[in-house]
């Protein structure tokens, strides 16, 4: 029986869609499901932890000394790094410093997770919607793409490493694939809200508010800057704006040298 060009490609579609369904379950049962049972020896993941206790106890998180003493009391059991992230971040952390580590280090392994799949799913809505857009004949080819993209992604030693380690590039993926959708779908406050979002979680997206500067996209500029005042303000009444100096001095200028 001989398939017609509609149906070979419905067929590769159907294949591919269950590569992608076969990764992803692979990836939580493989990774996620032993991991958060048998807990790596984690290191990004215990400072933005001890950020956030040090946020809770209206601490500076740059406070190297205390943070150290507050991981022999938490029971840490390693060294962790120093805290080099803005000071709102360490404020987003204050719900997980309030759990046991153990506890907290699963329920941020789940979020990393449940990120990745996010902006994995985020990814191929927007190639997709871009293929339409251009009218792409040749879907199939697209499919296969997109299911190698997957495998790749999560079998990648970069994705596993920022589960093992608890590091936030699962959220900045996710950050950034939406911003690039907020683009394509020309949503300025969305994507200027996610920019300030990934900004708060490490500094140097930042660096794209000058780029919209440049390219006057004032909506975007207005919804970006608005959430990182409130993330200023939020922070005043626990830290004061000394807390801004401490993060020049103690954690961005010794990290460039």
């Amino acid at each position: 029986m001989t398939l017609s060009d509609g149906q070979r490609d419905r067929w590769i579609k159907r294949l591919c869609l269950g590569i992608i369904v076969l990764c992803v379950a692979e990836f939580l049962i493989a990774t996620l499901g032993v991991q958060i049972r048998q807990l790596p020896r984690s290191t990004d993941f215990a400072s933005y932890y001890l950020a956030g206790a040090m946020a809770e106890a209206r601490s500076s998180p740059y406070d190297r000394d205390a943070t150290l003493r507050l991981a022999e009391t938490r029971n840490i059991g390693f060294e962790p790094y120093p805290f080099l992230y803005p000071p709102a971040f360490a404020l987003l952390m204050r719900p997980l410093a309030q759990m046991p580590y153990p506890q907290a280090r699963q329920v941020w392994m789940l979020v990393t997770t449940l990120a990745l799949l996010a902006a994995l799913a985020l990814t191929v809505s927007l190639v997709l919607e871009l293929a339409a857009h251009l009218h792409l004949q040749n879907t199939s080819t697209l499919w296969i793409m997109l299911a190698a993209f997957a495998a790749a992604s999560l079998n990648s030693t970069g994705v596993h490493n920022d589960v093992r380690a608890g590091s936030v590039g699962n959220l900045l993926y996710l950050c950034w694939v939406s911003i690039a959708y907020a683009l394509w779908r020309q949503r300025p406050w969305s994507g200027g809200l996610t920019l300030s979002l990934a900004t708060i979680l490490k500094l140097t997206p930042g660096v794209v508010f000058v780029w919209l500067f440049w390219q006057r996209r004032w909506r975007w500029l207005l919804a970006g800057g608005v959430v990182l005042i409130l993330a200023l303000v939020a922070g005043l009444p626990r830290w004061g704006f000394g807390v801004g100096s401490d993060y020049l001095n103690t954690a961005l200028l010794p990290a460039l040298n």
